[in-house]
């Protein structure tokens, strides 16, 4: 019988059983080596070697897989995001358009009509009876997540800033009496749930009377700003909400981005027309 020993040289000596108590002389590099104290610090340095091994190949893994852990995750998010926007497009509106349709006292309307479109981004209804022109370039789509939203426009930058146009459409019964509402009691009826009222006031569209409301939000951290115009005829009530969403980061730069979009949306809503 015989084990090894590793002088600290790095040498491999085999040494019979019947020596275990005593000391050799590495042939190697000549140091005396006591057989127990060397077996013992052999050992201790085998597991440390062992432990550091271990403990590496673990720092490895991990890196490995955050690494291929994160391009997943780029590539997930980005596939994700435009998702997450559709849905907080219409999350943050959604109790207020159901207040509007508590107010007025009517389910919305569930069958959209066809769409007829004339040259460009003119959308005609000529069931519920109105037209628009959206503005150029953005994207004309039905509603997913809502269906008080008969047609809506969306736009979206390389960044995933988002900017929309959605008209609502619900029968009023006088339970909002808009020719003498006030755009303050508007908003408390409506949107003051989800959103501050930065400015409001009372325009025409198109001879028609409009209450508009400047308003800014806040959802999944990321600012949000909208500018709404309701208006009425013959128990209809439209609600024409543009809204802008900064997904690049917070602060000042979102109500930039809105700024920036405002006078695409501001267009688009002045070209509204009733056509009965």
């Amino acid at each position: 019988m015989s084990f090894e020993l590793i002088c600290q040289c790095g040498a491999i000596h085999k040494v019979p059983e019947k020596f275990r108590d005593k000391k050799i002389i590495c042939k190697t590099c000549q140091a005396t080596i006591e057989i127990g104290q060397e077996k013992s610090t052999s050992s201790a340095n085998k597991r440390k070697k062992y432990i550091t091994l271990s403990v590496l190949g673990v720092v490895i893994t991990i890196l490995c897989f955050l690494s291929i852990g994160g391009r997943l995750l780029s590539c997930i998010t980005k596939k994700r995001l435009e998702q997450d926007i559709a849905k907080f497009e219409s999350s943050r509106r959604l109790e207020s358009s159901r207040r509007l349709s508590e107010l007025s006292n009517e389910k919305p309307i569930q069958d959209k009509p066809v769409i007829s479109r004339a040259k460009g981004q003119k959308y005609v209804n000529t069931e519920v009876g109105f037209s628009i022109v959206f503005p150029k370039g953005w994207t004309v789509k039905d509603a997913i997540f809502s269906d008080d939203i008969i047609i809506k426009a969306i736009w979206r930058d390389s960044k995933h800033n988002f900017a929309c146009l959605n008209i609502y459409y619900w029968q009023n019964d006088k339970n909002i009496d808009f020719p003498t509402i006030t755009p303050e009691k508007l908003f408390k009826q409506t949107y003051a749930d989800n959103a501050e009222l930065i400015d409001s006031g009372v325009t025409r569209i198109n001879g028609q009377r409009a209450i508009w409301m400047k308003m800014q939000m806040t959802s999944f951290g990321l600012p949000s700003y909208a500018m709404v115009y309701v208006l009425s005829k013959n128990k209809r009530l439209f609600a024409l909400y543009g809204q802008t969403i900064f997904a690049a980061g917070q602060g000042v730069r979102g109500e930039t981005w809105f700024e920036e979009n405002l006078p695409v949306i501001l267009k688009s809503i002045n070209s509204f027309r009733f056509t009965r």
